[in-house]
């Protein structure tokens, strides 16, 4: 991930200094590093997500996968704890809510990514 950071700071910082040096724009060679600055700190976290760059734990759909591998091994826990009968009952339920409780959440931040759990 750092090197993307690194990656995407120094594009926009090229690319910000290479549109100071034309006459026809309104921005100094001076101002160049403030104006990629602000970019990269307004962009640089949009372009990080978008790119499938932020750090795993920072994945929606991550998390999604996480929650439906929790109500898998629901089912052979539950069967330690309880007794069989109730072990059954519970595990049955508790798997079935996980499992579909995590592919909704993996649809859902599929359909809603447009930044990272801990972007802007």
């Amino acid at each position: 991930m750092a090197d993307a950071k690194r990656e995407i700071k120094a594009v926009i910082a090229e690319t910000v200094t290479e549109v100071a040096k034309d006459p026809g724009t309104p921005l100094s060679p001076r101002d160049a590093k403030p104006v990629a600055d602000e970019l990269n700190k307004q962009l640089g976290p949009w372009i990080l997500n978008l790119t499938n760059n932020e750090p795993w734990y920072q994945s929606k759909i991550i998390w999604g996968l996480i929650i439906a591998g929790i109500g898998t091994i629901v089912r052979p826990v539950a069967g330690e704890i309880f007794t069989t009968e109730q072990a059954a009952q519970w595990a049955e339920s508790l798997s079935t809510l996980g499992t579909f409780a995590a592919l909704g959440f993996a649809f859902y931040a599929r359909a809603m990514a447009r930044k990272s759990i801990g972007g802007k």
